[in-house]
């Protein structure tokens, strides 16, 4: 009886023995699969900018050409006082003009001074006595203009912001338009430029029937 007993537990041990070295794979029937994890994009952080949750929100320019304008709320002096002086630095200027102002239209009003080959010539600045603004025209509209337009004269324009002229000061619009052009004009004045380290603030859209008024 006492060798069977022995044999028995011998038998048990090698059994064990066997179970703890085989392999995991063969020791369950069947493989669990790990459980379904549903991926998340990432989010592009280019997009965000420096604009905070509760700040202005960054629109990439629209393309050119425009088939559907996109005005913004940017009067002459800031835009003006923000990119040709140099009271801001280069990095200012170009964060400013790629996010908020190129490819965007606005609606400014000039003093009429100068037709060129292909642009209308606007002075805004009574400090001046040259011109600030040069508004692209095409034809056969700029030849119209020329017969409708008086100079001296103050004209609500439209253009496209294409690109600043430093060496020039000054400020080129493309695909421009004159409202309401003829011999009389509109009410206006010459401006002031003023000085102040103080970024003018981030101009927004606005609703183009707004502009045409």
């Amino acid at each position: 009886m006492l060798p069977f007993r022995r044999s028995l537990a011998g038998f048990v041990q090698s059994l064990s023995l066997w179970l703890l070295t085989m392999p995991a794979c063969q020791r369950v029937s069947q493989p669990v699969s790990p459980p379904d994890i549903e991926p998340h994009e990432p989010v592009d952080l280019a997009i965000l900018g420096d604009a905070a949750p509760d700040g202005p929100v960054i629109v990439p320019p629209p393309p050119v050409p425009s088939d559907k304008p996109d005005f913004i709320e940017a009067q002459f002096l800031d835009t003006y006082r923000l990119f040709i002086p140099r009271d801001f630095t280069n990095q200012e200027k170009d964060v400013r003009w790629s996010r908020y102002y190129q490819g965007r239209w606005v609606r400014w009003t000039g003093q009429f001074r100068f037709t060129t080959a292909d642009a209308l010539l606007f002075h805004h600045l009574g400090t001046s006595s040259s011109y600030e603004v040069s508004l692209i025209v095409p034809e056969p509209e700029r030849s119209r203009l020329r017969q409708q337009l008086q100079l001296g004269r103050f004209y609500n324009y439209v253009g496209r912001l294409l690109r600043v002229d430093s060496m020039f000061r000054v400020i080129v619009l493309e695909q421009g338009a004159v409202l309401a052009p003829n011999d009389v004009g509109v009410p206006g004045t010459l401006t002031t430029l003023p000085w102040t380290r103080e970024l003018p603030p981030v101009p927004g859209l606005t609703s183009p029937s707004l502009v045409e008024k």
